[in-house]
């Protein structure tokens, strides 16, 4: 019995030369299944003799780690974990209106 290996999806495109650089069309379907019709950036990667492109989700800017359950601070990435450990460090002072009425956000 011959081993055969699953057959990977995908189609024939033709690449396009711009200066020193090499684009090519992704299909929509295949966009939509990896997440990439809604990511504004790719990581572009060398991978297996092949190029792996996936969503680019930018790391924590202060740990460096995952920051998917993150909060974005001034256009930047700060992952839960940094968050919590700065709530635990800052003391913010709280006006005396605010401390009566609570705060509204």
């Amino acid at each position: 019995m011959i081993d055969v290996e699953p057959r990977i999806r995908g189609t024939v495109r033709k690449l396009e030369r711009v200066g020193l650089t090499v684009r090519a069309v992704i299909p929509r379907d295949l966009a939509r299944q990896y997440g990439l019709d809604k990511a504004e950036f790719v990581e572009v990667l060398s991978a297996s003799g092949g190029v792996l492109l996936r969503p680019f989700q930018p790391g924590c800017v202060l740990c460096g780690g995952p920051s998917e359950d993150g909060v974005d601070f001034r256009d930047r990435r700060v992952c839960r974990r940094c968050v919590e450990e700065l709530l635990r460090h800052v003391r913010i002072p709280v006006a005396a209106s605010e401390a009566e009425g609570g705060f509204r956000g």
